[in-house]
């Protein structure tokens, strides 16, 4: 099964999200990148922060502060 791209899918996340807050915002993306040897995944990670300018993390294998920062930012 062909994956969404990234940017169409969260367009469609943020429209549905509007129904009940029009004010919110894509704050970053949390992978499973399980699949991924350490390299692959630091890779993607840049390669997709790069395409979208968000913090992209996983959270087995880093944690989330870089989204926490710029929800609190």
């Amino acid at each position: 099964m062909p994956i969404t791209p990234l940017p169409t899918a969260i367009a469609r996340y943020l429209d549905a999200a509007r129904v009940t807050n029009p004010a919110v915002v894509c704050a970053g993306l949390s992978i499973n990148s399980s699949s991924l040897d350490a390299r692959a995944w630091a890779d993607y990670q840049q390669r997709v922060m790069g395409e979208l300018g968000l913090p992209v993390c996983d959270p087995m294998r880093g944690g989330v502060e870089p989204i926490v920062r710029a929800l609190i930012a």
